[in-house]
């Protein structure tokens, strides 16, 4: 499963927050504004080039999660923030690897 991100910037105060979906960012902004704003709004706000309210500048970002193995050196997606390799396998050979060293 691909993780996007969707970026938001306070044009005002220039302030830039990155959520994992549109109702994230609904439930945000209604916080924000002490009213419901509903994902099909955020949803509009990324098609347009206009700020939403005048304020929010909101853009959708595609597999914001791009990751490079640090074993094979392969480029993968990783759905943790602190996932290091793209398998299984990549992973046990390089503990593998640092036993053998260590030895």
């Amino acid at each position: 499963m691909e993780k996007n991100i969707i970026e938001v910037k306070n044009i005002k105060t220039g302030e830039v927050l990155e959520f994992t979906g549109q109702n994230v960012v609904a439930k945000y902004l209604s916080r924000v504004y002490g009213k419901k704003i509903y994902a099909g709004a955020v949803a509009s706000a990324i098609r347009q080039d206009i700020p939403y309210k005048k304020e929010w500048q909101i853009n959708f970002i595609k597999n914001a999660n791009k990751k490079i193995c640090d074993y094979c050196g392969k480029e993968y997606t990783s759905n943790r923030a602190k996932q290091r390799f793209c398998s299984d396998t990549c992973r046990e050979e390089y503990h593998a690897g640092k036993k053998e060293d260590q030895r």
